[in-house]
């Protein structure tokens, strides 16, 4: 019978450092700036704050008397701010810089060479370049708990998820677990930690890093080490959706459970995000994920991946969110003591805090 020493010494990491990272993100301090941000809207209301971000035509202003105060980009004539952002525009073209509004254009003033006018209707993504690390970290950790009495089969689960913004790099960390218990069974559990690193350009197309480091017993896999590079594309997007798609290769190195042995691979990999947005109090968001991993060193073998998150606002900066994942492989590695199942889902809910 396989030691499960190196199970529980993984769990043991996979949790500490997921609460280093989460203490470190709640405890870090905030760089406060002056909130003299102005904005216009366009039945001439001016307010005036710190312009945190925009997306998904979504503004987010922070004030001080009433708070942080979310308007819908179509309802704003001018912005104005002293501070440099970085500017998204439809189609993934790119600036960064202070910001005027000049006869409804948003006038984009970088270190250097000739302001850019851009249309305020093609504006994207705005994002804050502030100058320390922390401050340009955001995302949202949440937990759940799941239980079905008839079966007696209980499901927790936590996750993050973050993103750092700079001027030409955008990478994020995300981080997930599950264990599911059922009577007379052992607990089985899923990790996963995964990381992308973009190269942004002014152009719709950027270079990717792909990260990932997971552990599944359902499929019997011990431990698998995933690294590669891809090129990544938006192929549509509004102020209220946005597809990307991307391919390349990885490397794969996978443990087995029960076999002391590495077993190493070289994949390709296509795949893709939908994201929709609605902002209609409270706000609501889907997002789909998907990746096929075709072999090239095994003939015949292929994995796949989905996950499809659907999450809506409750109060303040808490969500509500119901998700559905899946993974799935064609041939699994022969485990010491037996076949391994192909596939893998479940769907869980959990309540997240938005950092």
């Amino acid at each position: 019978m396989a030691d499960a020493r190196p199970s529980r010494d993984r769990r043991a990491l996979f949790a500490a450092v997921l609460v280093s990272i989460v203490a470190q993100l709640l405890t870090a301090p905030a760089a406060a700036r002056d909130k003299t941000d102005v904005v216009t809207m366009r039945n001439g209301d001016r307010l005036t704050g710190e312009v945190k971000s925009l997306e998904y035509g979504i503004l987010e202003l922070s004030t001080d008397h009433v708070g942080t105060v979310k308007i819908e980009w179509p309802e704003i004539a001018s912005l104005e701010s002293k501070i440099s952002f970085d500017v998204e525009r439809i189609g993934g073209a790119r600036s960064h810089g202070t910001l005027t509004t000049t006869d409804g254009k948003l006038v984009i003033a970088g270190d250097g060479g000739e302001p850019e006018s851009v249309s305020l209707a093609a504006v994207t993504r705005l994002s804050e370049l502030q100058p320390g690390f922390w401050q340009r970290v955001n995302g949202t950790f949440s937990i759940g708990y799941n239980y079905t009495k008839s079966s007696d089969i209980s499901v927790t689960n936590f996750g993050l998820n973050s993103q750092y913004v700079g001027v030409r790099v955008r990478s994020t960390l995300d981080m997930s677990g599950n264990r599911t218990s059922s009577p007379g069974q052992n607990a089985t559990d899923q990790e996963t930690i995964s990381s992308t690193v973009q190269f942004l350009s002014d152009k719709p197309r950027f270079w990717v890093l792909l990260n990932t480091l997971e552990s599944n017993e359902e499929l019997g896999i011990e431990r698998r080490v995933q690294s590669g590079g891809a090129v990544a594309r938006y192929f549509r997007q509004t102020a209220y959706s946005e597809i990307t798609g991307y391919g390349g290769l990885v490397l794969n190195a996978e443990w087995t459970t029960g076999i002391d042995d590495k077993q190493s691979s070289l994949e390709g990999v296509v795949g893709g995000q939908w994201r929709i947005f609605r902002f209609n109090d409270p706000e609501v968001s889907l997002t789909a994920q998907a990746a096929l991993y075709p072999s090239i060193t095994e003939s015949g073998r292929h994995r796949s991946s989905l996950n499809v998150t659907l999450a809506r606002d409750l109060v303040k900066d808490f969500t509500l969110s119901l998700s559905l994942y899946q993974s799935y492989d064609s041939d699994p590695p022969a485990e010491a003591s037996g076949e391994l199942n192909k596939k893998d889902y479940g769907v869980v809910t959990s309540l997240g805090y938005k950092f």
